[in-house]
C-alpha cells in the first residue's frame, strides 16, 4: 500500500468550535459498485461525488470498501459504504442539533429532562468533534 500524504500546506483542523476551515466535498454521495476484472467474487465499492460524473478523468472517488474480504455477502460492505455516503447529511443534521440542544439544555438545566438532554449533547459535541483531524494526526503506511 502506498502511503498517504498530505501537503504540509493542508489545513484541515477547525478555525473554532464545528466550523471547518477546509471543506469537505458536498453532499450527497453516491455508492458505485466496481467489480474486479480478475476476480469475479472481488470489487470495490466507490463513494463518489455525483458532480464529478461528467469529469474526463472519471468521477471523484472520496472513499472505497474492499468487498473481497466479505465476498460473496455485500451486507456489511455496503452497509459500511452507505454510512460513509450519507457523512455529509449527518454532519449537517449533527450541526443542526448542536444549538436546538444547548437552548433545550439551557430551558431544563438541574431538571432529569436536562440530564439527559446533556447526555444527548455530549454524544453530539464528541462526534463534531471527532471528525476535527489535523496533518499530524494522519498516519503513514510504509
Amino acid at each position: 500500500m502506498r502511503p498517504f500524504l498530505v501537503p504540509a500546506s493542508a489545513d484541515l483542523a477547525y478555525s473554532k468550535g464545528f466550523e471547518m476551515t477546509t471543506k469537505h466535498t458536498p453532499g450527497p454521495w453516491l455508492i458505485d459498485y466496481e467489480l474486479d476484472d480478475l476476480d469475479s467474487s472481488a470489487g470495490v465499492l466507490r463513494i463518489i461525488d455525483p458532480a464529478s460524473l461528467d469529469h474526463p478523468q472519471g468521477p471523484l472517488t472520496i472513499a472505497t470498501v474492499n468487498v473481497a474480504a466479505h465476498a460473496p455477502h455485500l451486507d456489511e460492505p455496503l452497509a459500511n459504504a452507505a454510512l460513509i455516503a450519507r457523512a455529509p447529511l449527518l454532519m449537517r443534521a449533527l450541526r443542526t442539533a448542536l444549538p436546538l440542544l444547548e437552548a433545550s439544555y439551557l430551558d431544563h438545566d438541574g431538571t432529569e429532562n436536562g440530564r439527559a438532554i446533556f447526555a444527548g449533547l455530549e454524544l453530539v459535541r464528541e462526534a463534531l468533534s471527532s471528525v476535527i483531524i489535523s496533518v499530524d494526526e494522519v498516519t503513514h503506511e510504509a
